[in-house]
């Protein structure tokens, strides 16, 4: 009866969806609207949206499931981002907001040559193809689990279907109306297990390690800079300030966003941590934690609060990446354009969601390709805040490139951090010394 229940119930979550975006269509009157939500968010709608957005796939799956595993320090998957948000907010969220540039690309544009916006859009692209199939790869499992099949390829099929549809006929509009609603079910789904729990002795028994011999400090670097360089300098965190109405709203979003991360990643983190005790098995942890305490009806509630918090992360990453595409790489600003290379991009992260892959490794080595090629370059060029107009920083960027390959043939972390440094180094010296000539 519960399947039965549990498939209506979820017929009917995609419908509203698609119901969202097809009203917010009618809302689509420029360009800024369908890519930016018209930059009139207020600062409470961006710090929803933003939390909506980090807490997609790698924290509501990846994050429990690396707990259970290594224990405490996966705490820092999520912790780390707060940090990347925190310093964002006061070293460059004025500057991304001032410059009224649609994406980062074309904000990297603006302050130096083209040939360093046209490498870094490809990276992106690219690299959001991966984070796109994890979002769509934990939409599957988690749907699995609510409508009691042993085969997630089905759902991860009509949830990237439904998701690419959705963020096609309503674009950022339709996003932000959605993101508050769908971070208010995945905090009652977090909330919900955590206070059932939070009663029993054994849940209570902790004992609080963000390092130890399966997390070492180099693992901890690696959280740092491949993934809170993200929240720092990031494609889908630039967004949502730009869609802010104006600077002092931007800032306080993400303020408000840094520390709300650090409770919520201490709850799924504890939550992970106890599983294997209280709650062993397969499937997402915190389903698993949810349904062991309060019955089928714990795991409904449980499983669309963390759907809502993958499809709000797939949705905005999606409309990331094509948009770039449009934007950047093609130079023309046309939302008709961006909506079928929704469909391109979202098909071929379909593809790879439905092949074998875990979702952390996949987003740290997403990350390790991003992070040393685009971070660096930007960082340095928005604390600049003066153009430099020869193409010098080409090769730092393509060093980073290397590197960034390199850490992904080898699957080495190190690599990544080694180009990161010397990108940043690099960059800044070379700026130092041969921009202003």
């Amino acid at each position: 009866m519960i399947t039965v229940v549990s498939i209506v119930l979820l017929s009917g979550y995609w419908l509203f969806f698609i119901s969202i975006a097809l009203a917010k269509r009618n809302q689509l009157s420029t360009y800024e609207d369908f890519t930016l939500a018209g930059r009139r968010q207020s600062a409470t709608a961006v710090w929803l949206s933003i939390l909506a957005t980090c807490i997609g796939s790698s924290v509501v799956v990846g994050l429990p499931s690396s707990a259970g595993s290594i224990g405490w320090p996966a705490f820092w998957w999520l912790a780390v981002g707060s940090i990347g948000l925190m310093l964002q907010g006061l070293l460059l969220t004025e500057k991304v907001r001032q410059s009224n540039a649609t994406t980062i690309i074309e904000l990297i544009r603006n302050l130096t040559h083209p040939s360093i916006a046209l490498v870094s859009s490809f990276v992106i692209v690219i690299s959001w193809v991966g984070i796109v199939a994890a979002q769509f790869k934990a939409i599957g499992i988690v749907s699995q689990a609510l409508a009691g099949s042993n085969d997630p390829k089905l759902f991860i099929t009509i949830g990237a279907a439904v998701t690419i549809l959705y963020t096609m006929i309503g674009g950022q509009l339709s996003v932000f109306a959605t993101d508050k609603w769908q971070f208010l079910i995945l905090l009652g789904s977090i909330v919900v297990p955590f206070l059932a729990w939070i009663s029993n002795s054994s849940f209570q028994q902790i004992s609080f390690q963000f390092l130890n011999d399966k997390f070492t400090v180099r693992n901890l670097l690696e959280y740092i800079f491949l993934t809170g360089a993200a929240y720092f300098v990031g494609p889908d965190m630039f967004s949502r300030v730009l869609c802010a109405k104006d600077i002092r709203k931007a800032r306080t979003a993400i303020f408000l966003s840094a520390a709300s991360l650090l409770p919520i990643s201490l709850a799924i983190t504890w939550l992970g941590v106890k599983a294997p005790e209280l709650a062993p098995g397969t499937g997402a942890v915190l389903l698993r934690m949810v349904e062991a305490k309060l019955g089928k009806i714990g795991l409904l509630i449980g499983a669309f609060g963390l759907l809502s918090a993958v499809v709000s992360s797939a949705d905005t990453t999606l409309l990331t990446a094509s948009t770039i595409i449009q934007n950047d790489i093609l130079r023309r600003k046309n939302s008709k354009l961006i909506q079928v290379w929704i469909v391109i991009i979202g098909t071929a992260a379909l593809v790879f969601a439905l092949g074998k892959l875990n979702i952390i490794p996949l987003l740290l080595n997403v990350y390790s390709l991003y992070v040393p090629t685009v971070v660096p370059i930007t960082t340095v060029l928005l604390m600049r805040s003066k153009k430099v107009e020869k193409p010098i920083l080409l090769i730092p960027l393509c060093v980073g490139v290397f590197f960034g390959v390199i850490s992904l043939l080898f699957n080495n972390k190190l690599y990544a951090l080694i180009g990161f440094i010397f990108n940043f180094l690099t960059c800044w010296l070379t700026i130092k010394l041969v921009g202003n000539n």
